[in-house]
């Protein structure tokens, strides 16, 4: 690892263990305060705009964001690309002023209020525009004021929805206000911090024709191959969870909305880590490097498998604590859910990487095949698991899709590493193999704990803690023990702890 992603990158992991700690928090604030039927609304909502935001998206952005880091001086880029998001956000709210206006939003969102559909676009967009923001900040490697920035607006955000609890003012209208008004601070803040290293949204000048049409093609060459695989991935995410709403109804889409909720606090480090990476591989493809591209995938892969696993195993066996403690009474019946559920973000960080790597090394059409081979595969699937038995469905609800989603991500994420190991050269079985023994030693560490902390008759919260200390220090004990886990040695694992022991300003003032 080079000493300037070294750098980033301990600091992205010690500005992400914050947010960490204080997404738990907000978890089982959230859930608890809005219900289930009405956390179930704005799941579902929030997801279906999301979903359309990233079609429209049609990895244009990571485009943007890999060739940024190739040529950062290229400020006509960034202009280009923000002529490409107003364009389409205003494609997409006229889109939805249409359904509105041949009444078909019914339809489309079931039992939803047109006012909630409305905010929910709105923060669709802001969610978007905050995204790529952070990619240019990443590109031009102002990684750790770019962290600050985004802490600063996790506290604001954990302070404002204490405050709203406090005052009793936590109603789905209120809280949709809040998320404004947090997505509007992080805006502003990454927009003034760009604005201080003297790079501009949109430029001192308008570009020409020949120059849109330059930039176009480029762009257009790029995603081409993605476009059917971000149009099936529209549907897929839209199916799910509309089969989900029409036949379960918003209490298992409140579920399931929890369950998918913890599982993005256990994928905090990994997919924080993602654009660095992406970074790196297009770099060293630029160079031609393919040796460093290797190197890079092989070292970091395991690390952050291993990191998004720690998560998600501790919480697959302390599910029924975690939905008591974050949801309450109301929310016991996605204990099973939240079981299979955070097992979900053990495989999205080998597809945050696999995807990293094919987009970096314009291999689009190979990954958008892939992509859209599982999706085709997942949509009876999701019939299956999610309608009713008079319907030829097994009705397991938001359980049902929960399944669903971990199966075909594990199937699937594994067909891109073969792929990616044939191109690479590297033992695809070696990866294989490296799954199966961490996710092993995790499993009966954790419930080796549970079983041990069970003897004890602890009350809830204590038992927790206690349960994710020891689990905590077992798994470091093995870890230091037999280091290959993580594609290290122990003499790197003490200077990678040195080096974060010893931190301080100096990175800071050198971006």
């Amino acid at each position: 690892m080079s000493n300037s992603l070294s750098k980033r990158f301990s600091f992205k992991l010690i500005t992400n263990a914050v947010g960490l700690v204080l997404s738990l928090i907000i978890a089982g604030i959230i859930p608890r305060s809005l219900g289930p039927q009405a956390f179930g609304d704005f799941s579902f909502l929030t997801n279906f705009f999301e979903r359309v935001f990233n079609f429209v998206d049609n990895g244009t952005s990571m485009a943007f964001y890999t060739k940024l880091s190739q040529r950062p001086k290229d400020k006509g880029l960034i202009r280009f690309y923000s002529g490409f998001i107003i364009f389409f956000s205003l494609l997409v709210f006229v889109l939805v002023a249409i359904a509105f206006g041949v009444n078909i939003d019914q339809i489309l969102w079931p039992d939803q209020k047109p006012l909630f559909v409305l905010m929910a676009l709105f923060l669709g967009l802001l969610t978007w525009v905050n995204k790529v923001m952070v990619k240019i900040v990443d590109a031009y490697a102002l990684t750790t004021r770019g962290e600050i920035v985004q802490v600063l607006q996790k506290v604001v955000r954990f302070l404002s929805i204490l405050l709203l609890f406090w005052l009793g003012l936590f109603t789905l209208f209120n809280f949709f206000l809040l998320q404004y008004f947090i997505m509007l601070f992080l805006f502003f803040g990454l927009f003034f911090l760009l604005k201080k290293n003297k790079i501009s949204l949109f430029g001192d000048r308008k570009l020409d024709y020949g120059e849109i049409k330059d930039y176009g093609k480029e762009f257009y060459v790029y995603s081409l191959p993605l476009i059917a695989f971000s149009a099936f991935a529209l549907v897929e995410g839209i199916y799910d969870r509309w089969l989900l709403q029409h036949y379960s109804g918003s209490v298992e889409q409140g579920y399931f909305g929890l369950s998918n909720s913890v599982a993005v606090v256990c994928f905090i480090f990994a997919s924080a880590m993602t654009p660095l990476i992406l970074r790196e591989f297009s770099i060293a493809f630029q160079d031609n490097d393919s040796t460093k591209v290797r190197q890079l995938y092989l070292k970091f892969t395991p690390i952050f498998f291993l990191i998004s696993a720690y998560f998600s195993v501790f919480v697959a066996v302390q599910s029924d604590s975690v939905v008591a403690i974050l949801g309450g009474e109301e929310y016991k019946d996605a204990a099973l859910a939240l079981m299979i559920m955070a097992l979900y973000p053990v495989h999205q960080t080998f597809g945050r990487f696999n995807g990293s790597y094919f987009l970096a090394t314009n291999q689009t059409r190979l990954f958008g095949k892939i992509g859209v081979s599982f999706i085709l595969l997942g949509l009876p699937i999701s019939y299956l698991v999610i309608a009713p038995q008079e319907a030829f469905g097994f009705d397991l609800g938001s359980l049902g899709l929960a399944v669903k989603l971990v199966l075909v991500q594990l199937v699937g994420v594994n067909v891109e590493i073969w792929f990616i190991s044939r191109k690479l050269q590297f033992s695809f079985f070696f990866l294989l193999m490296k799954q199966v023994i961490i996710l092993g030693f995790l499993a009966i560490i954790g419930y080796t704990v549970h079983w041990a902390v069970g003897m004890l008759s602890l009350s809830l919260v204590p038992a927790f803690i206690v349960n994710g200390a020891l689990y905590s220090l077992l798994v470091v004990v093995v870890i230091y023990i037999f280091p290959q886990l993580v594609s290290s040695s122990r003499r790197e694992l003490r200077n990678q702890l040195n080096r974060l022991l010893k931190r301080d300003t100096n990175n800071l003032k050198k971006e």
